[in-house]
C-alpha cells in the first residue's frame, strides 16, 4: 500500500498499531527508503492482560521492548510510557494525551432537576473497576437512589447482577439503564442529557499508562467526571 501511495524520504510514516507484524514491515520499509518513522503508543499491557497465555506476551514484549524503540520518533499517550522509552530507547518522544474536538456536535445547556443522570461508557477492557461502581451505587439510601439514573452501556444484565445480591439488583434496577449498543449521535445526545460520569479504576501499570477518551471527550459536553486518583488526567488535568 505504501509503495502504491509512492511514499518518498520527504513523508513521514506514522504506525497507531500494536500489530507486531504490520509494525515489522512498516519500520523495514521505512528504514530502507529512509523515511521518517515512528509510533502512537495508547496502551502498555502486563502480563496479566495475557491470560496466561505466554506466547501472545512474549510477542507483545518483543513489540514494546525491541520494535518500538527503533522509531525515529514516538507519541506516547501518557508519562508513564514516555518515562519508559526515555530510558530505554533514543527514539525522539512527545506526549500527546487523548484529543477531542470540541466543535464536532453543539453542547447543550444542562436540565437541571429532580433527577441526576451518571454515565458509565464501558469499553470492553480491564481498565475500569465495574464492580465497585455498581456496588457503590447500590450502597445508596432509597431517597438518594431515587434521583439517580445510572446510565451503563457495554456491559450486560447478567454481569451486574452477579457484582450484587439479588435484592440489592432489584432496589438498583429502578435507577439502572443498560444500552446494550448505541450510535455515535445516541451516545452525544445522552452525553448531552448526562450529569456526571463514573469511572473507577485500580491504581496499576495498565491504568497509569492509558488516558481514558471518555473523560476528555464527556467533559466536552459538561459532564463532570468522578473517577479514581490515577494517572496523568488526575495529576495534570482534573481538579
Amino acid at each position: 500500500m505504501l509503495d502504491r501511495q509512492k511514499v518518498t524520504s520527504s513523508d513521514i510514516v506514522i504506525s497507531y498499531s500494536s500489530n507486531c507484524k504490520l509494525n515489522k514491515g512498516l519500520l523495514r520499509f521505512s528504514k530502507k527508503k529512509r523515511i521518517p518513522c515512528g509510533a502512537c503508543i495508547v496502551e502498555w499491557y502486563p502480563v496479566e492482560y495475557f491470560g496466561g497465555d505466554e506466547k501472545a506476551y512474549a510477542v507483545y514484549r518483543y513489540l514494546f521492548e525491541k520494535l518500538f524503540v527503533q522509531y525515529d520518533f514516538l507519541l506516547p499517550i501518557s508519562s508513564k510510557i514516555e518515562d519508559y522509552f526515555a530510558s530505554h530507547s533514543n527514539s525522539h518522544l512527545f506526549r500527546v494525551p487523548i484529543l477531542a474536538d470540541l466543535e464536532e456536535y453543539p453542547a447543550k445547556p444542562k436540565k437541571i432537576g429532580e433527577t441526576w443522570k451518571i454515565i458509565y461508557p464501558a469499553n470492553g477492557k480491564i481498565k475500569d473497576s465495574l464492580s465497585q461502581m455498581i456496588k457503590s451505587v447500590s450502597m445508596l439510601d432509597d431517597l438518594l437512589l431515587n434521583k439517580v439514573e445510572l446510565h451503563v452501556f457495554g456491559v450486560k444484565e447478567k454481569n451486574i447482577r452477579k457484582i450484587i445480591p439479588q435484592k440489592d439488583y432489584e432496589r438498583l434496577e429502578r435507577s439502572l439503564i443498560l444500552h446494550s449498543w448505541l450510535t455515535y449521535d445516541e451516545l452525544i445526545a445522552l452525553y448531552n442529557d448526562a450529569h456526571y460520569l463514573l469511572l473507577a479504576r485500580e491504581d496499576n501499570q495498565l491504568t497509569q499508562a492509558n488516558f481514558p477518551s471518555k473523560v476528555i471527550e464527556s467533559m466536552t459536553y459538561s459532564v463532570i467526571p468522578i473517577v479514581s486518583d490515577v494517572g496523568d488526567y488526575t495529576r495534570l488535568y482534573l481538579k
